[in-house]
């Protein structure tokens, strides 16, 4: 599998720390559903260990483990993006952790590379990186979540994960 890095960059204010979060969220509640409902309870481990912050909060810095049958994908989750050197170590660390998926946040403008930006992809060498962008103008009243973004993602790695651990 191609390890991969989603960044989503915004300005200040735009929902991207609520969207990481949410996204983390619902991946640990869609595979707790699946351990359940499928009785792989044995078969079917999530792990989450958070390294600072709180899943509810949605600030936080977390890796996600899911296993099944001998298989196991890692995801790392970063809701900080604002400063160039502080993510780029956030980011290290999570790639040091062998994380197969990484979702991190990024301050600035769409389609421009920019300081942050740039230290991430760097952090991140050897990751496909893909960039969803929120704005202010698509945020849904009274939520500060981008749903589109994250069902966009939570697809994506669902079918990521899916395949990975064949289930």
């Amino acid at each position: 599998m191609q390890k991969q890095i989603i960044v989503v960059r915004g300005v200040s204010n735009s929902g991207k720390t609520h969207t990481i979060g949410h996204i983390a969220e619902q991946i640990v509640l869609i595979y707790m559903r699946k351990q359940i409902s499928t009785r792989n309870i044995a078969k079917l481990r999530i792990t989450i260990d958070v390294i600072w912050g709180t899943v509810q909060s949605h600030e936080l810095m977390c890796i996600i483990t899911i296993e099944y049958k001998g298989h196991k994908i890692v995801i790392g989750i970063c809701t900080a993006g604002d400063f160039a050197e502080e993510t780029a170590k956030r980011v290290s660390l999570l790639v040091s952790h062998n994380c197969d998926i990484i979702i991190c946040g990024c301050k600035g403008i769409a389609d421009r590379h920019d300081k942050v930006y740039d230290a991430i992809l760097q952090a991140a060498n050897g990751y496909a990186p893909s960039a969803k962008t929120t704005s202010h103008s698509t945020q849904e009243p009274d939520s500060p979540v981008k749903t589109d973004i994250c069902e966009e993602v939570i697809e994506n790695l669902c079918g990521i994960i899916n395949a990975e651990l064949g289930l």
